[in-house]
């Protein structure tokens, strides 16, 4: 199924709270328990449900900041040396991108993505398709943008950014935002 532009947008939807039943843990600490152990994080947002490897390091540094179309805000995975962050388009729509641009965090250039590929999937996650990798790759300074290109032509239902390096090991990995562009 195809996705038009208006079931597409790059914004986080807020997060409606929820008060806890009596006796029960906050919603926060239902979150921190749920990320310990690896397990995936998720959140969602008009562009769908996004995801990374693991929460960021509280909820002002979560995956869906990656993809708030903000750059003031940030996604971090602390004390990574790999890590992914991913979207899956509503709907099981699936769109075709031919660039995507990741931006540098506020602080810690040691942080920044350095290796990584651009993946899609049309069967769940079970398979990827490479579509972009790079190597070596360096922020100049913070808060920059950078755009990369790709041949891609398939569309695909998720995207994923598989960052295999950052600059600086054992420092953690984070990126202030993830966009994917048709041109």
């Amino acid at each position: 199924d195809d996705v038009s532009d208006k079931d597409f947008a790059l914004k986080a939807e807020p997060a409606i709270p929820v008060p806890p039943k009596s006796g029960s843990p906050s919603p926060e600490k239902k979150r921190n328990k749920q990320a310990k152990g690896g397990r995936v994080r998720k959140a969602v947002t008009k562009l769908g449900e996004v995801s990374s490897a693991q929460r960021g390091s509280n909820s002002r540094e979560s995956v869906d900041m990656a993809f708030d179309g903000d750059t003031a805000t940030k996604w971090y995975h602390p004390k990574a040396t790999t890590t992914w962050v991913q979207c899956q388009i509503p709907k099981n729509g699936k769109k075709a991108f031919a660039a995507y641009s990741i931006a540098s965090a506020n602080d810690c250039d040691s942080r920044d993505p350095r290796d990584w590929r651009l993946q899609g999937s049309n069967d769940g996650g079970k398979t990827w398709a490479t579509l972009d990798a790079r190597k070596d790759e360096k922020f100049s300074k913070r808060f920059e943008a950078r755009k990369f290109t790709t041949k891609n032509k398939t569309a695909y239902n998720i995207y994923r950014l598989a960052i295999d390096k950052s600059l600086q090991i054992d420092d953690g990995i984070q990126l202030s935002e993830f966009e994917l562009l048709e041109k």
